[in-house]
């Protein structure tokens, strides 16, 4: 791949002598390839300290802080490595390290990098690699890591622990998983032992994009390395599955955590419960919810509203009430969310006179109705069009709890289906009274349950303050178009932007 490696007794030379510099400086983040934890961490070096090495660092980083002002005084070329030359003689590898320790711009550190590469005919050692990739990781600029984990692996050595951690972490916040899955790759192909850490992060990230597939390899990875995985990965795979509707991966995720001796706790059984349900594996469910008590579980509150979402998704009201009732018998303070839970059952069955009395008997129980509960019962209300009924609770609730900008949504989208404009901008205007200014959902809202009105919406979004006259014209008459509804009085050219 490069000149530099025709003999591989330079580099192993140059590996071994950058060992004997890292023992001077243990507050470097190398790791050495000996024994490590679960999570990668390595031996550490012994408590001897060379001061011969410890009475030079202080020149070393002044030399190195020369460097850098070099390198940073131009673009490279001529003039910068001719101003370089002049530390030809302490072209060492604690320079070097030291040089790229500071430097934050990877073309910077590339050009530096490969120029003593050059000039000295040897082979960087592991450090020096190690603080080029964390270069990499401050600036975020991952063009180059394929290359420089080749290069390290056709050396013989590779990343530290502590690098490989912050560089998928770094692939991780700039939310390029799917560079940091191939860099995880990469690291493998080059048999390579990614950190531990390394491994747990990414597949939580993944978790939140729904990647079970990647999730899973990865997974696999970390037992063929000999990792010990937890019953947190475990729970962490079998939620993605589930979640996406793949059943049987999901259950052979869990006979497989089983077969490692692994005992469910109750945060997996919660998981199972919620996700299997919310798929319409309500027997599955319920099969999970017996199955937690015959293991000695007490059901929690997570358990208990996560099996009563289920079944009222399920449209099995009768089971959800016995659950609710027999979860009430046991708790002396009620559990809201549970509450709300059962109104949205009550409601989305049409079961309003319920809502209302459960709603009341939370109020006699101490506890105040949540907005969530509010908001639960006026979006089933406006579903079933009863529209005055949801006027007079919405009017109640703010005896219990202030109306947020879903509930007033809720409100004006009901009235803009029912025809009701001008109470709904009513609304808006009670709205913005109370410090809540719509949003872009409260606009569109508007906009779709009354396009035909064209002139009306014009007006409308004027007074709305979220658009200016032309912007709200061009909206208005790009969605004319789009539904096939024309007005002779628009501007063709206005209609075209909006089209492209």
């Amino acid at each position: 791949m490069m000149a530099l490696f025709a003999s591989l007794g330079l580099m192993f030379q140059s590996a071994s002598r950058c060992f004997r510099v890292i023992a001077s400086y243990r507050s470097l983040p190398f790791s050495s390839n000996g024994p490590c934890n679960q999570d990668g961490g390595s031996a550490s070096f012994g408590n001897g300290v060379n001061q011969e090495y410890l009475g030079k660092s202080e020149g070393i980083w002044q030399e190195a802080d020369r460097v850098c002002q070099i390198l940073e005084s131009g673009s490279w070329g001529p003039s910068v490595e001719n101003a370089l030359s002049m530390y030809d003689e302490k072209r060492h590898s604690e320079l070097v390290i030291g040089v790229l320790r500071r430097l934050k711009d990877v073309q910077q550190a590339l050009n530096y990098f490969r120029w003593v590469e050059k000039k000295t005919d040897e082979a960087h050692c592991p450090e020096a690699y190690n603080m080029l990739l964390m270069v990499i990781v401050k600036s975020k600029r991952f063009d180059h890591v394929e290359q420089i984990l080749e290069e390290m692996g056709l050396a013989g050595y590779g990343p530290s622990n502590s690098t490989c951690i912050q560089l998928i972490d770094s692939y991780v916040k700039t939310r390029k998983l799917r560079g940091a899955f191939d860099c995880i790759q990469t690291m493998r192909k080059l048999k390579f032992r990614p950190a531990f850490s390394a491994y747990t992060t990414l597949i939580g990230a993944l978790c939140t994009v729904n990647e079970p597939d990647l999730m899973r390899a990865l997974f696999l990875q970390m037992q063929e390395l000999g990792y010990e995985v937890s019953i947190h990965l475990f729970t962490t795979l079998i939620r993605v599955f589930a979640r996406e509707g793949r059943v049987d991966a999901a259950l052979s995720i869990l006979e497989e955590m089983k077969s490692n001796s692994l005992d469910a706790d109750i945060v997996l059984y919660n998981v199972c419960i919620n996700c299997f349900g919310k798929v319409g594996k309500v027997d599955m469910a319920w099969k999970f919810f017996h199955e937690m008590q015959a293991n000695g579980f007490v059901p929690d509150e997570v358990t208990y509203t996560s099996m009563i979402g289920v079944l009222c998704k399920g449209n099995r009201l009768d089971e959800a009430v016995h659950l609710f009732e027999q979860m009430e018998q046991n708790r002396a303070v009620p559990c809201a969310y549970a509450y709300s839970t059962m109104i949205m059952g009550y409601g989305s069955a049409g079961k309003f006179d319920e809502a209302y009395r459960l709603l009341e008997r939370q109020r006699l129980k101490g506890s105040i109705p949540s907005v969530i509960s509010y908001n639960s019962l006026l979006t089933c209300l406006g579903k079933k069009g009863k529209v005055d009924d949801a006027l007079r609770i919405f009017e109640e609730m703010k005896k219990d709890a202030a109306p947020n900008r879903t509930t007033y949504n809720i409100i004006i989208d009901m009235l803009c289906r029912e025809g009701q404009y001008r109470a709904a901008l009513d609304v808006r205007d009670a709205m913005k009274f109370s410090g809540l200014f719509p949003n872009v959902l409260t606009v569109n809202i508007m906009i779709d349950n009354t396009q035909k009105h064209v002139l009306f919406l014009w007006t409308l979004c004027i007074r709305l303050n979220v658009l200016s006259r032309q912007q709200s014209w061009v909206l208005f008459c790009g969605k004319q178009q789009r539904h096939s509804m024309h007005l002779d009085h628009c501007n063709n050219g206005l209609v075209a932007v909006i089209s492209d």
